[in-house]
């Protein structure tokens, strides 16, 4: 009996992640029907349908999306101001995994004379923006590097939550590419899941040892269809430590600083300089 169950604990892992699936697709149509169509923000620029706020997010609250956009924005400015940059110092900008606009459309509608470039490797969420957004170069990118932008694009370039989802491996990658794109001088502002994220989720104890040994945990959640966030199967969470950020990273850049719950009080910011 012990046996067939054990059997059976994969197709019940499934059955449980189609009927939470299945409750995230009603109350996704219950809220879009509650809002209407084309909402938009306080300074006029579209706010995405609640789907596309989900996949970003992990929420479907419109307030929510739109105040930790804010937050967000303001931690960016923040943290550059603390290793002494300026936001009036960059020209060209590029979010780097700018989703459905959550923290860029602050950036615009601060700044429209800046360049802004935003890139995701999401097809939905860039024709969305595409159509919804004004003034942002919006632009697919594979999920693998390289990409078709140009060497030495950009004066500052950020990359909120997604770092946090990559493994090993990918971040090295996606590091040799952001040192192609940066120019030299530019400065990078990324996230990653530390010991405020750790703390969040209450990291068990076995997990905590892995982290401390390795300075890195990748956690693999559910795959497949079913993943509610829409991303792919090698989209999950990664922690690290600033150890390990810092070992690791600076072979492609200065680190600037590293700070502990710096976005949002939940992600660690670590702030690179281009060589």
């Amino acid at each position: 009996m012990i046996k067939n169950l054990i059997k059976k604990m994969p197709l019940l892992g499934q059955f449980a992640a189609f009927l939470r699936y299945q409750d995230l697709k009603r109350k996704i149509r219950q809220v879009d029907k509650t809002e209407g169509a084309h909402p938009f923000d306080a300074a006029g620029i579209a706010i995405p349908p609640a789907e596309l706020r989900y996949r970003v997010h992990g929420d479907l609250s419109q307030k929510a999306f739109l105040n930790v956009g804010r937050q967000v924005t303001n931690n960016i400015t923040k943290c550059i101001e603390r290793v002494g940059c300026k936001w009036s110092s960059f020209i060209d900008i590029l979010d780097f995994g700018c989703g459905s606009a959550r923290v860029i459309r602050y950036f615009l509608a601060e700044d429209c004379e800046k360049n802004f470039t935003g890139v995701d490797i999401n097809q939905e969420l860039i024709d969305w923006c595409k159509a919804n957004i004004d003034g942002v170069n919006w632009k697919l990118t594979p999920t693998l590097p390289p990409t078709d932008l140009e060497d030495n694009s950009f004066d500052f370039i950020y990359g909120i939550s997604v770092f946090t989802h990559l493994d090993r491996e990918l971040q090295g990658l996606w590091l040799k590419e952001l040192d192609r794109i940066i120019r030299p001088d530019g400065i990078i502002l990324l996230t990653v899941h530390g010991a405020a994220y750790a703390r969040h989720i209450n990291l068990g104890g076995t997990n905590r040892g892995t982290l401390k040994d390795n300075g890195f945990l990748y956690l693999s959640g559910i795959t497949g269809k079913w993943k509610l966030d829409g991303l792919p199967d090698f989209y999950q969470t990664a922690i690290q430590t600033p150890g390990q950020v810092r070992q690791e990273w600076s072979e492609h850049f200065d680190i600037l600083g590293h700070f502990e719950g710096g976005i949002n009080k939940l992600q660690d910011a670590v702030v690179l300089k281009a060589r």
